[in-house]
């Protein structure tokens, strides 16, 4: 009788967790159409999206909307008046910190974890940069999380790459939220809200961020570079004088006589 009892206990323990596991599939799956049926959205937002600024709010809290990161950056490629590029930090958001941020450059080399990526191409998805080993090809800058009370573990960098796979800049997410103690009502999307505030919500409510999420974000920061190339592009035409617009068309009809300036 008890062997019997015991028995059944297994079996009903082992048809619950097929249960969970079927339920954790469909979840799983519904996730992923969701993630499609966004980053179609996004794409639309950005190709219309004409304000520069606006642009680089937008790519961010997509990008920490549809990954659940409490944080994340842009670096975006330049070049200086000697004509050397280098990496300057643009743009920011945090969730969980209240604190504004001031754009600064450094140079375009392999020593920070923005500037790997944007120099190699080679995207990078740390479960906790604390905790890198010696094979990594990076190691972890504190200095932010020591001067403003912070905890950055899993992190998600990839390349911004325009139509001709030259890289523009990177895309940085930190702490992956899709914690399932949040429950399911803060998964995926609603993840990105909430505010880690205690030592032990930065330890035990972080996560690494889903492999899947690679590909995701390289998708977001392809479409993102090619809005960004568009933008600067359009300022640019904004920027020339009358006569200089004049010039080129006069030069566009030269090369195509059989079409009228008027369809510029």
């Amino acid at each position: 009788f008890i062997f019997f009892i015991e028995n059944s206990f297994f079996m009903m323990e082992d048809y619950r967790r097929d249960l969970m596991k079927q339920h954790h599939a469909r979840k799983e799956l519904e996730d992923i159409e969701k993630d499609q049926q966004e980053l179609i959205e996004i794409g639309k937002a950005l190709s219309s999206e004409k304000n520069h600024e606006r642009l680089l709010d937008l790519i961010l809290e997509n990008s920490r909307k549809i990954t659940g990161a409490d944080a994340g950056s842009i670096f975006l490629i330049e070049e200086d008046t000697s004509g050397d590029q280098k990496l300057v930090f643009k743009h920011a958001q945090t969730c969980s910190l209240d604190i504004s941020y001031k754009e600064f450059s450094m140079p375009l080399n392999t020593d920070s974890i923005a500037g790997y990526v944007a120099v190699t191409g080679e995207g990078l998805n740390f479960p906790d940069v604390y905790n890198l080993s010696e094979n990594d090809p990076v190691s972890c800058n504190s200095s932010f999380d020591r001067e403003n009370n912070y905890r950055t573990k899993s992190i998600l960098v990839v390349p911004m790459k325009n139509h001709i796979d030259q890289i523009i800049g990177v895309i940085q997410l930190i702490n992956c939220k899709e914690w399932k103690g949040f429950g399911e009502e803060y998964s995926n999307d609603k993840a990105y809200a909430m505010k880690l505030r205690t030592p032990g919500d930065f330890e035990e409510r972080i996560v690494p961020f889903k492999s899947r999420y690679e590909t995701l974000l390289e998708a977001i920061a392809n479409q993102a570079a090619i809005a960004i190339e568009n933008n600067r592009m359009v300022k640019q035409i904004q920027q020339q004088s009358p006569a200089c617009l004049k010039h080129q068309l006069s030069e566009l009809t030269a090369h195509y006589p059989s079409t009228s300036c008027r369809s510029f």
